[in-house]
């Protein structure tokens, strides 16, 4: 299966603030400063208008709905509406509004903030600028191993990701060949395609090795759903290093 290695460079909202901030042009804050997928994103703003306004309060729009299951495809735009009116009151040289709205709910993508502001017949849109939600795993398949006291030998912790809707079975460690180490594990790929990104993480012991580095060959037995003995399809390997470090000494408690 073809993956699509190349990952759009995550794209923040400039240095926030975004622009100067002028006559009824809003100053933006985005918190995370960097989402990941899955998370919740609260927009605040600041805008300063030359007139004596009430403020309403603020609803936000994102379309299309980034749905926990759907079929968004990877960075597809999205684009992020706030909404909100004010009415002329008092006599005051200027107005200064400060305020803050959540999208509950971010996927991997590109996204577009607009703010509508509608005083009294008139509607004034101003465009906030731009933000990337990162994928919610690594974008490159990686392995580290640590040393685990308790069982006198190193874990291989490995992570993945595929644009797929796959599932893995248990990771199984296939020989320890010098500093080669060969670990097999199946991919299944479920019968309903989705181009969200699946992330994927195995632990396998590797018992009492020498510290040093060493060379693995992760290897995927790909399966297509249903699971059948004719089903199987052919494999997929990485080959990655890792550093197997000499463990720090177990400091003990009096």
């Amino acid at each position: 299966m073809k993956r699509t290695m190349r990952r759009i460079a995550l794209l923040l909202l400039g240095a926030l603030p975004l622009v100067a901030q002028t006559s009824g042009q809003p100053v933006v804050e985005l918190d995370p400063l960097n989402p990941v997928d899955g998370q919740p994103v609260a927009i605040s703003w600041t805008q300063t208008v030359p007139s004596s306004l009430r403020f309403g309060t603020p609803t936000v729009a994102v379309s299309p709905t980034p749905f926990d299951f759907g079929w968004q495809f990877q960075w597809q735009p999205y684009t992020v509406t706030i909404s909100q009116t004010a009415t002329p009151e008092g006599n005051a040289a200027q107005s200064v509004d400060r305020e803050t709205v959540v999208v509950p709910l971010v996927h991997e993508g590109v996204y577009a903030i607009s703010l509508e502001l509608t005083v009294g017949s008139t509607k004034s849109t101003f465009a906030l600028g731009n933000f990337a939600v990162a994928p919610p795993c690594a974008q490159q398949p990686h392995a580290t191993a640590r040393y685990s006291w308790d069982k006198s030998g190193y874990e291989l912790d490995f992570a993945d990701w595929m644009n797929a809707n796959v599932s893995t079975g248990q990771a199984t460690l296939v020989s320890i060949v010098g500093n080669h180490v060969t670990v097999r594990q199946s991919l299944t790929y479920a019968g309903i395609p989705s181009t969200r990104t699946s992330c994927l993480s195995a632990t396998v012991d590797l018992g009492a090795i020498a510290p040093g580095t060493y060379h693995l060959t992760w290897i995927y037995d790909e399966f297509f759903a249903p699971v059948s003995a004719l089903a199987q399809g052919p494999t997929l390997t990485h080959e990655l290093t890792f550093e197997a470090q000499l463990p720090k000494r177990r400091t003990s408690r009096r």
